[in-house]
């Protein structure tokens, strides 16, 4: 009778502990497809979350990308191409030649600033 007992209630803890491992099995998933879930969420950028300066940064980053496109309409904007030559003598070669700035205005254009920052 005590043996009867005691297997009955070793196939009750038995059940239990298969009844918790399901459970974190199941809890285990749901962690991973929350992080995944973070993970994206925090991977692309936001532009919500950041001070003006950072978000015009980003944005003239991604549109100076999409403008260094051949099919793009504004690539011919870009000035020449730095010959292979002359940048395997520099340390930090720029990939476009900068133009010789006489104004301000042209200094400060969108297209000079993107060469000096974005690339």
């Amino acid at each position: 009778m005590q043996l009867e007992t005691e297997r009955r209630s070793l196939q009750e803890a038995n059940d239990a502990l298969t009844a918790a491992e399901r459970r974190l099995v199941g809890l285990q998933t749901e962690l991973a497809d929350l992080q995944s879930q973070l993970a994206a969420v925090y991977s692309r950028p936001s532009l919500y979350n950041t001070t003006l300066h950072e978000r015009r940064d980003l944005l003239s980053r991604q549109f100076f990308h999409s403008v260094l496109n051949k099919s793009s309409c504004l690539n011919y904007l870009l000035p020449d191409e730095r010959s292979d030559a002359i940048a395997d003598k520099q340390r930090h070669p720029s990939i476009f030649k900068l133009p010789h700035v006489h104004t301000t205005r042209f200094k400060t254009s969108f297209v000079n600033y993107a060469i000096d920052h974005c690339l």
